[in-house]
């Protein structure tokens, strides 16, 4: 009989990303003590002379609580406390004055996302915090435990469409300037993934070459577009809406293989 698959390295963590500001993750140095994943059905059963009849909607909101504690040494760099503060900035405070900041500056608070991933579990949804909660108890007087209620509006492996903020921007004459920046922050970031597979990631075997001719096509494309707004203001017309379209394609195809890259439970976490 096969050995099960060791969980030593399936962590389990949130990515706040989005609006202003680099991305923050938080890993759990402990797991949660509880984690329940609760997937209703939208129905309505009644009661009539002939029986039960239920009318069915379809799935309902998932939901996921997650209970426990950071210990009280921490990880090797945060106490238990300092861990539970940056799991609450991360989860709910960061959640909130991001948005908030959106919508003061007249942005769509809806690009701000904050993603859980458990690669215990297989979930890795797009999440919004219902609660947020803080116990303290006599019998462990010495931790923070936390509570978190969560709702998941999808599933974060599935895209919703192809266009997204930065594509959008682009195709409005009043925001393309904010769409070029965009693209630019995109570039670099690349650039630094770039530098990244350079630095020897010899993990990945064969797929360290095809993953940096991946990211170096990417920064050709998104380069491009970000010339073309530059010196057409955002209008995109002929050939350049083609570059447009096929730069959108691309980021989505790449985005899937990068995904299913790292669902793979073998590759070491770093």
């Amino acid at each position: 009989m096969a050995a099960p698959p060791s969980q030593r390295y399936r962590q389990i963590s949130f990515l706040l990303t989005g609006g202003s500001g680099a991305d923050v993750q938080f890993t759990f140095a402990l797991r949660p003590e509880e984690l329940s994943v609760t997937d209703p059905t939208r129905l309505t059963t009644n009661q009539t002379l002939g029986g039960a009849w239920t009318d069915v909607f379809g799935r309902g909101i998932r939901t996921i609580t997650l209970t426990g504690n950071n210990g009280w040494r921490g990880g090797l760099l945060q106490s238990g406390e300092d861990m539970f503060l940056s799991l609450r900035q991360a989860v709910y405070d960061g959640w909130h004055q991001r948005r908030r900041l959106l919508l003061a500056s007249g942005q769509d608070p809806s690009a701000v996302e904050l993603i859980f991933t458990d690669n215990l579990d297989g979930i890795h949804d797009v999440v919004v915090p219902r609660t947020f909660s803080l116990h303290r108890s006599r019998s462990r007087p010495l931790l923070m435990q936390y509570s978190i209620q969560l709702d998941v509006l999808r599933d974060a492996t599935t895209a919703l469409s192809l266009s997204d903020e930065i594509t959008d921007a682009l195709s409005n004459p009043l925001r393309w300037l904010l769409a070029q920046t965009g693209l630019g922050n995109v570039v670099t970031m690349l650039g630094q993934f770039q530098d990244y597979l350079t630095q020897g990631l010899n993990i990945l075997g064969a797929a360290r070459g095809v993953l940096a001719q991946l990211v170096d096509t990417a920064i050709q494309l998104f380069q491009g577009v970000a010339d073309i707004a530059g010196e057409t203001e955002g209008i995109f017309t002929g050939q350049n809406s083609l570059l447009l379209e096929f730069s959108t394609q691309y980021a989505l195809a790449a985005t899937s293989g990068l995904e299913a890259l790292g669902a793979d439970s073998t590759l070491p976490m770093d």
